[in-house]
């Protein structure tokens, strides 16, 4: 194994200066040989009995693609297709017997995939002592021999197949005497009958009238030229109006005997008369569209150019055939149009380009050209089809767009620059509008705040003042009713109406002043106030309600309670004097991290003009002063209404509404 790859190693180095001198006998073979194996266009391999590659030459990584390194110390299968590995395990046994394989045809697979036919030599490999150790193959790329023969193969079926389509049929004819014999395909061509004698009366009396004096001289010419060749028209009896092509030479100057073929060639004339159908209605397409059309050779010689290219040019087809187009394109743009067409007709690429042409007026004006190659079954470009498209009014268009779109940036950038100038004075004014909102809040909070003092001021001079007036006058009259025998009558009945006048006046007073602001708010809290309240509206009212009150709530800020004794007491009065409801609900709770005042009725609902078409309260007076008053507090207001009654929502949060400390409650 060392030695091998040494000798591999020194035929790598073969390239190099050796000192021959230093070299034995042995060494020097080995060079040689090594070599000789690395220098050759065949791929040679060792490998060993295990199918193991040992040694792998220039020209095994040339044909495989793997190199020595990524190939030696791999088995041999990495190059056998999976279908093949049979033959390796037949070759191994063979090789073990001793035997020579020869020119053994089989196919290989190289790293990149490509398969590859090859004629395989494997020899066996013996050491010293004649034992075999190994093979030694020899691989040469047969591939392009193959495909040659495998080609020619296709190609001589391909013959034969033509040759019995296409009924060839062969004739012989003397002109001294003016005998003839045919074919049995001929026979079969023309429909005669070989053992009728007046054949050929039958064959003239098909052939078109318009052709048979044409056929006869050129026999009379034949028998001086030695030759003769012509296409004529037959009625077939099954087959109808056939073309046929008739062929023939003299066989020497010394036999004056001619034979030929005839060969039936209706097909070919038919796809001639739909060809040249579809060139004129091509032709007539093309001189239909407003596209200037031409077509040009492989080489790009131009050879047709339809109606409206000579409109628009004012050319002559003698002026531009060929590269004569060059003449009304635009000298500026020629050489770039001559590099781009030159290079489509190279690459057989399409060609694109936008460039002038100057039409009959002498203007130039802008045209979109495109030219394709039309290919043949090989894929070998044989005419180029193009057009030209008129886009200089596009262009223009374009131009204008541009200029439109440049004008419509600076108008944008203006009224984006002018917009933001507006959005920074909104929002200046949104927060002059907040300061103002955040003072008329301040003044509204302050307004509540000196509302419920001046409540609470006249509530004490009302229940202090008068209550104390109305006690006096009291005092004074009963003395009066006590002496009342020593009175007129009249002035008993006087005196017993004021002393019940001023008892009715001292409980208005109380309750006047107790609406104004019950001193029980501040001295018992919220829920008896709210009891007291609810207990009177309901004797006053004769509307029955329902009172509930948490017991979990404790006592409220002084704030809050105010709020919410305000709220029950501005919707109670507004379901006394609007709901016609029977009965209400006051239901004062915690719901999680807020505290809830509600009141509802059953009654008819506010009017619709109150209303903004979901069933929620519009801003009123009355309504805005609630809102405003929970506002201060961070709460809010929800008032919903409809036919089955009105329910008013008070929410506060929970930390705003509570005391903070107990010394609050004092």
């Amino acid at each position: 194994m060392a030695k091998e790859r040494t000798l591999h190693e020194a035929g790598r180095r073969r390239s190099g200066v050796v000192d021959k001198n230093i070299l034995s006998d042995a060494e020097r073979a080995r060079f040689w040989l090594a070599a000789i194996v690395n220098s050759s266009e065949d791929a040679i391999v060792s490998k060993d009995l295990n199918g193991i590659i040992n040694t792998w030459n220039i020209g095994a990584e040339r044909l495989f693609e793997y190199t020595a390194a990524e190939a030696v110390g791999k088995p041999i299968t990495i190059i056998i297709p999976l279908e093949l590995r049979h033959e390796e395990t037949e070759i191994l046994r063979r090789l073990r017997a001793g035997q020579v394989i020869d020119h053994f045809e089989t196919v290989r697979v190289a790293k990149s995939g490509r398969r590859i036919n090859i004629s395989l030599t494997v020899s066996p490999i013996r050491d010293e002592q004649g034992r075999i150790i190994g093979a030694s193959k020899i691989a040469r790329d047969i591939t392009r021999r193959v495909t040659v023969e495998r080609a020619l193969n296709e190609s001589e079926n391909r013959l034969r197949l033509a040759q019995a389509a296409a009924h060839i049929g062969t004739w012989e004819w003397d002109p001294r005497s003016g005998s003839s014999s045919l074919s049995p395909e001929l026979h079969e061509i023309f429909d005669t009958d070989r053992a009728e004698p007046q054949h050929d009366q039958v064959w003239k009396a098909r052939v078109h009238p318009d052709d048979l004096s044409r056929i006869q001289q050129a026999m009379l010419d034949s028998a001086h030229t030695g030759s003769m060749e012509l296409e004529y028209r037959y009625y077939h009896p099954q087959r109808g109006l056939r073309w046929f092509f008739c062929k023939g030479r003299r066989f020497s100057d010394d036999d004056l005997r001619m034979f030929g073929i005839v060969l039936d060639i209706t097909e070919r004339k038919e796809a001639e008369e739909r060809q040249r159908q579809s060139e004129e209605q091509f032709r007539a397409l093309a001189d239909s569209i407003a596209q200037l059309v031409w077509m040009a050779e492989a080489d790009g010689s131009v050879v047709w150019y339809n109606r409206r290219w000579y409109e628009y040019t004012g050319t002559s087809p003698e002026q531009v055939a060929g590269w004569g187009w060059q003449s009304v394109s635009h000298p500026t743009w020629l050489p770039k149009i001559m590099e781009r067409w030159k290079a489509a007709l190279a690459t057989g690429e399409p060609f694109e380009m936008e460039f002038p042409l100057r039409g009959a007026d002498g203007v130039f004006r802008w045209f979109l050209t495109r030219a394709v190659p039309v290919r043949e079954q090989r894929n070998r470009v044989v005419r180029w089809f193009g057009t030209n498209t008129n886009v200089h009014e596009q262009r223009e268009a374009n131009k204008a767009l541009e200029t439109s779109r440049q004008e419509l940036n600076s108008a944008l950038a203006q009224l984006t620059k002018a917009h933001e100038e507006l959005e920074i004075r909104v929002k200046q004014r949104t927060a002059d509008l907040e300061r103002a909102e955040e003072s008329l809040r301040a003044l509204s909070g302050r307004l509540l705040q000196a509302q419920d003092e001046e409540r609470r001021r006249i509530a004490r001079e009302l229940h202090d003042s008068a209550g104390q007036l109305l006690t006096a006058l009291n005092m004074n009259l009963v003395p009066i009713q006590s002496e009342a025998h020593k009175l007129a009558p009249a002035s008993v009945r006087a005196v017993s109406e004021s002393l019940q006048l001023i008892e009715q006046l001292s409980t208005e007073l109380r309750t006047i002043s107790h609406l104004l602001h019950p001193p029980m708010l501040d001295e018992a809290g919220l829920e008896f106030a709210l009891q007291w309240y609810v207990e009177g509206f309901a004797e006053r009212s004769n509307i029955e309600v329902d009172f509930e009150f948490a017991p979990d709530l404790g006592r409220l800020s002084r704030d809050a309670e105010i709020a919410i004794f305000r709220l029950v007491q501005e919707s109670l009065t507004n379901i006394h004097r609007h709901s016609d409801s029977a009965t209400a609900s006051v239901r004062v709770f915690r719901e999680g991290e807020e505290i809830v005042a509600r009141v509802s009725d059953q009654g008819r609902g506010m009017p619709a003009e109150y209303l903004d078409g979901r069933g929620i309260v519009k801003a009123g007076v009355g309504v805005q002063g609630m809102r405003e008053r929970l506002r201060q507090l961070k709460g809010n207001l929800k008032i919903h209404s409809g036919p089955g009654g009105t329910t008013v929502e008070a929410i506060l949060p929970a930390p705003v509404a509570q005391l903070s400390t107990p010394a609050q409650a004092v």
